[in-house]
């Protein structure tokens, strides 16, 4: 256990997180896109903790992909979605003003 969560969910995260920034350096928008939403569904399962049993948000990796790929309508929504989350989290915040 981490927390109030297992190791195996908070790790299927951080898995899928790992190998999305390996696509993304593979300039592979596509695949990245689809494993940090993954990652996101990952994320909502977890039970609330404090302080989080994961720190780094899929979604804001998720819109930062989208955006870099120039699907902005995408990115907007997954900023917009990270912000009904953590609503203060300025990369999510400047991300949604760039999209």
């Amino acid at each position: 256990m981490l927390g109030l969560n297992s190791a195996h969910n908070v790790l299927e995260i951080a898995a899928g997180m790992l190998d999305a920034n390996i696509a993304r350096g593979q300039r592979n928008y596509k695949l990245a896109a689809e494993l940090l939403s993954k990652a996101s569904h990952a994320e909502d399962k977890l039970n609330y903790d404090e302080p989080p049993d994961w720190y780094l948000p899929p979604r804001e990796s998720l819109g930062a992909v989208l955006f870099t790929d120039g699907r902005y309508a995408d990115a907007e929504a997954a900023f917009r979605s990270e912000l009904k989350l953590h609503a203060k989290n300025p990369r999510a915040l400047y991300g949604l003003a760039s999209a």
